[in-house]
């Protein structure tokens, strides 16, 4: 396995029904799921079940020993609840498939989600997530461990090129350092946290890694020359058991103003995760002068609807920066008026 941005990979049944918003009746449909299979299809899924298994260095029982279990996601369209979706379906795998279930002693995992164009039906290839492989399975985790998929995607997002400078200034257990010095060769990271527990723990998961530096620091006051980074990634404090609402209100703004600083020039990015949506929209257009919010995309993290914010340095002259390399107050209008071909070719035939 080398996907990265894939936490599980299901054998997709693709089954040719769909289920009725009447409770009753859907329930039927459900159980009924399993028998629209071809013995063909279930044979294959089988197989390749099996392969996966054997991949994996896991014991593989016979057919008549076989075990499931069943894993349903409801929606709102359905009022069909979790439990009632899996134990319509198990039926229906007994019946159908003559295997027994068991939600705890189970070789077989069925998932099973509601969605207006048909339902999903698929079955586990893989018990642990993939993107494990890339970390060390004994790193020590923080209290909000960031998942290796979403920094391994995080970073992607960024376009480094080989020789850049990657930074997290709040690196919590030091994922992203880690994550990016095993997919990404060729690459600096530089990542950093103001709590002692944390650069403790980055040391502890970053101490086999190459080309990564772990840094105490504040991210409000960063320790770094203007224009030195060619992409910020980080999982910003958000919910109750990291940071909190009124704390973020102090520390997303001047953490958002040094990323700015630092960014080396044009087309460097900042990829940024939080739940704190209205706060970094807020943020944003307090500096959209000379860092640009492209675009941000809803994430679940854990059960919540955290954003992932986009952002891109825009080119900016440097008659229109202060000795500290903060944009003078008399700019922004400067900025808006002139497009960035024009700034360019201005600043070429000074």
């Amino acid at each position: 396995f080398s996907l990265r941005s894939v936490e599980f990979v299901y054998f997709d049944f693709a089954p040719c029904t769909s289920v009725a918003t009447d409770h009753d009746i859907g329930v039927v449909q459900i159980e009924a799921i399993p028998s629209t299979i071809s013995q063909e299809t279930w044979q294959r899924a089988l197989d390749i079940w099996r392969l996966s298994e054997a991949h994996q260095n896991h014991s593989i029982p016979p057919l008549e020993d076989l075990q499931f279990r069943v894993t349903a996601k409801d929606a709102a369209a359905y009022p069909i609840n979790k439990t009632e979706m899996s134990q319509a379906l198990a039926r229906g795998l007994e019946t159908a498939w003559h295997i027994e279930g068991d939600t705890k002693n189970f070789h077989l995992h069925f998932l099973l989600q509601l969605r207006p164009n048909g339902p999903l039906f698929g079955l586990l290839l893989n018990r642990s997530p993939l993107s494990l492989f890339v970390v060390a399975q004994d790193r020590s985790l923080s209290y909000t461990a960031l998942r290796p998929s979403t920094a391994f995607s995080m970073i992607r997002l960024a376009k480094p090129l080989v020789g850049s400078i990657i930074c997290d200034p709040m690196c919590g257990g030091g994922t992203m350092g880690e994550v990016g010095s095993v997919c990404f060769p060729g690459m600096f990271f530089l990542v950093g946290d103001f709590s002692e527990v944390a650069i403790a723990k980055s040391h502890t998961n970053l101490s086999q890694r190459p080309m990564v530096d772990v840094v105490r620091w504040d991210a409000r006051r960063l320790p770094l020359r203007h224009n030195v980074i060619d992409a910020f990634a980080s999982d910003l404090p958000f919910g109750k058991r990291m940071g909190n609402a009124r704390s973020n209100k102090s520390l997303y703004p001047p953490a958002l103003r040094e990323m700015n600083r630092c960014l080396r020039g044009p087309n460097s990015k900042a990829i940024l995760l939080t739940a704190e949506k209205k706060l970094m929209l807020k943020q944003s257009a307090k500096h959209q002068n000379s860092l640009s919010l492209d675009t941000y995309h809803f994430v679940n993290i854990g059960g919540i609807e955290a954003s992932l914010f986009y952002f891109h340095k825009r080119y900016v002259s440097p008659t229109l920066l202060d000795g500290c390399g903060r944009l003078r107050p008399t700019s922004s209008h400067a900025i808006a008026a002139e497009g960035t071909e024009q700034r360019l070719a201005k600043e070429l035939t000074r």
